[in-house]
């Protein structure tokens, strides 16, 4: 019966994929794996990071053909979308906001990747390139080893030690571990053998600025004056009440943005403190006003004539705009908004609406 022989080695060949997913999972555990997806369905990967409260998708350039992606992780499988919101001139790398079910598991903290790789480059011994195989379905991985370095890239050749390892089409964005963290993201294929990698510290040399908000700063002349001690924004005018919810802006809702902070300051009652749940802010991007991004919240608990004020924990503003900070029912007398970066580029930093409830 000769078809058992190709049989058993089919078997074989399945448990050594096995073996190898729950190597993968194993350094999961480790914490300091990142979540691999898939990327429009076999268009290449992409792998999540966690940074101050949000979820982004990080990846080659080529692979981010559409500004809207849909993503999928391996089994068990989870959904999400992804708006890109940044592409590098140069480099082939962009970054995208992940929404949905998929944004839970943004596991790995960004900070993780801040460590240079030469030691493990130049380490002997092999690596695994991890990839999602079978239309988004199992995360396999593939021993190889490093034959080629510089300061940006890398050249991995696998070998069949593990699994069957031959590199195909829609490797881009998988990505190469030596120890639990990964230390490369593929760029292209050299051959069914080998391919090329970005190191992982020239991806965190690119976008740290970006998500720090470093890359968005601009020269400018206009300074911010104070306005009215009445009710409403010292910064920005009267405060409009809708519904008896303090909502929106009647005065100006953009100001310079010179890399310096910009510190709007409410005032919600000259007495005593009164009952705030939530804070909820908007913007819109344009092409001559950035997004706020890092907001620092803080709010004045105190009686007049002896002011206390209390910080109060805030995620980045997303890219898309929005930012939602829940103040566990405090009460408050004023509050302070102090803008500390931004997203993009724009000589002014904007919001559109400031609600708080």
């Amino acid at each position: 019966m000769p078809f058992l022989p190709t049989v058993a080695k089919h078997a074989a060949d399945f448990l050594t994929t096995i073996l190898a997913c729950l190597l993968t999972l194993a350094l999961a555990g480790a914490g300091q794996a990142a979540t691999l997806v898939d990327v429009n369905n076999e268009g290449g990967h992409a792998f999540l990071v966690s940074y101050r409260g949000n979820c982004y998708a990080v990846m080659p350039k080529h692979v981010a053909k559409t500004d809207r992606l849909a993503l999928v992780s391996a089994l068990p499988q989870t959904t999400g979308v992804a708006t890109v919101f940044w592409r590098h001139v140069d480099e082939d790398l962009a970054i995208a906001y992940v929404e949905g079910d998929l944004s839970e598991a943004c596991e790995l903290r960004w900070s993780a990747l801040s460590a240079q790789v030469g030691p493990q480059i130049n380490a002997p011994g092999s690596g695994g390139l991890s990839r999602i195989n079978w239309a988004g379905v199992m995360l396999d991985r593939a021993e190889g080893v490093i034959t080629d370095a510089d300061d940006e890239t890398f050249v991995v050749t696998t070998t069949d030690n593990w699994a069957e390892a031959e590199v195909e089409g829609g490797v881009s964005g998988a990505l190469f571990y030596k120890g639990t963290a990964p230390i490369g993201m593929a760029l292209s294929t050299l051959s069914n053998r080998q391919a090329r990698f970005l190191r992982m510290d020239r991806v965190f040399a690119l976008i740290d600025p970006v998500l720090a908000g470093k890359s968005g700063a601009h020269p400018s002349t206009g300074r911010i004056t104070a306005g009215s001690n009445g009710l409403g924004f010292r910064v920005t005018g009267q405060a409009i009440v809708d519904g008896g919810v303090l909502k929106g802006l009647s005065g100006t809702s953009q100001w310079p943005w010179t890399g310096a902070p910009v510190e709007l300051e409410l005032t919600l009652s000259n007495e005593v403190p009164v009952p705030i749940n939530r804070i909820a802010l908007q913007s819109t991007p344009s092409a001559d006003v950035a997004m706020p991004q890092r907001i620092t919240v803080a709010l004045d608990v105190g009686m007049p004539g002896s002011p206390f004020w209390r910080a109060i924990n805030a995620d980045d503003m997303s890219p898309s705009g929005v930012l939602d900070i829940p103040t566990g029912g405090s009460r408050a007398r004023r509050v302070k908004l102090r803008i500390e970066s931004v997203w993009g580029q724009g000589a002014m930093v904007g919001l559109d609406s400031i609600v708080l409830e």
